[in-house]
């Protein structure tokens, strides 16, 4: 087959990856599942509401993010990453909007920007001893704290989660599950459910 004929499918094929991209990115129409068609509220009538359902959230879509055409060629070349939530576990929210959800069935962390402008995961690379998350914190400077039930440890991370830093564990902590993050006292609050107690550590030193 001639240099020429060879120039001409690469061109094709290029033509119909972007051709295919740019069409995906055309506005889709709204996830049904994503408002929900009836008011739902809890507890319900007669008796006088506490918590309202507003939106349900299981994909970047659902909070208007969607990615650009460059990252959208990234994915494709590399692999989709799952970026729907399967399993929700522990979820918090932090000043800046941003939605952070453990899912227990991919074992990673959702991040959703508030803003609409951009989701991604972490650990973005697999880390050794990150086996069960269960619950996080978020603490003061972007850094994010991920109780990990099997490994009985808890998994630390700078940067709004996109750097990982350290891990700590080991007596008296044996698993550890829920947390909290006290700014007043810079402290760790971790439940630990095996030793049936309340586990306080000093945010930085981890002691």
């Amino acid at each position: 087959m001639s240099r020429m004929s060879m120039g001409r499918i690469h061109l094709n094929c290029l033509g119909a990856l972007l051709a295919g991209l740019l069409a995906g990115c055309a506005t889709p129409a709204p996830d049904a599942t994503s408002t929900p068609a009836v008011e739902r509220v809890w507890p319900r009538p007669p008796e006088t509401p506490r918590i309202r359902l507003l939106q349900i959230i299981t994909t970047p879509q659902d909070v208007g993010i969607r990615p650009n055409l460059f990252d959208r060629v990234l994915d494709f070349l590399k692999g989709d990453a799952p970026t729907r939530v399967v399993r929700p576990q522990g979820l918090e929210a932090d000043a800046a909007g941003r939605l952070y959800v453990i899912d227990a069935h991919y074992r990673f962390v959702h991040v959703f920007d508030g803003g609409g402008t951009r989701y991604y995961s972490f650990p973005a690379q697999p880390i050794d001893g990150f086996e069960q998350p269960i619950d996080l914190a978020l603490g003061a400077g972007g850094r994010v704290y991920v109780s990990d039930s099997a490994a009985g440890r808890v998994h630390v991370f700078a940067e709004h989660g996109a750097k990982y830093v350290t891990s700590f564990g080991g007596p008296p902590l044996k698993r550890p599950t829920g947390m909290a993050y006290r700014a007043a006292t810079n402290e760790l609050l971790v439940v630990d459910t095996l030793a049936s107690q309340l586990l306080v550590y000093d945010a930085d030193s981890f002691a």
